[in-house]
């Protein structure tokens, strides 16, 4: 009876064993679908992590566009406001110098109707003279 106790514990013992190392090879396959489905999640991830650095750095070359767009634009802003500042001052400059030349042009008038004055004047003098002149040889 010792004996078929002993075979009998040592039965036990396989059939724990058997039923272990069953568990053992689920767990076994457990653990390589996990390692499969961890390894398929990072190639997922890294396609994603490259897409998105894709768009990322074109997201950048726009960004960087419109940064020297704006430059450019601020740079011509600049240059127009100085060339409307020299505008304004030649049309100030103009103004005064037409005012200037509008006195002189009123002071020629004057000057040549005092002369047209003095010519006509002088023509008369002369006219006088010369009758005198005439009527003195008579």
């Amino acid at each position: 009876a010792e004996l078929s106790q002993s075979e009998v514990e040592r039965k036990k013992v396989l059939g724990l064993l058997e039923k272990r190392e069953k568990h053992l090879g689920s767990l076994e396959e457990t653990n390589e679908r996990l390692a499969n489905s961890h390894r398929k999640l990072e190639g997922e991830a890294l396609a994603r992590e490259e897409n998105l650095r894709g768009k990322y750095a074109k997201a950048l070359e726009v960004v960087k566009r419109y940064q020297n767009r704006v430059h450019d634009i601020k740079r011509e802003l600049g240059q127009n406001r100085q060339k409307m500042e020299l505008l304004n001052r030649e049309r100030s400059t103009l103004g005064s110098d037409k005012e200037s030349l509008v006195e002189e042009v009123k002071r020629s008038k004057q000057k040549t109707r005092e002369m047209q004055q003095v010519v006509a004047d002088l023509q008369e003098d002369s006219a006088a003279k010369s009758s005198q002149v005439q009527a003195v040889k008579h």
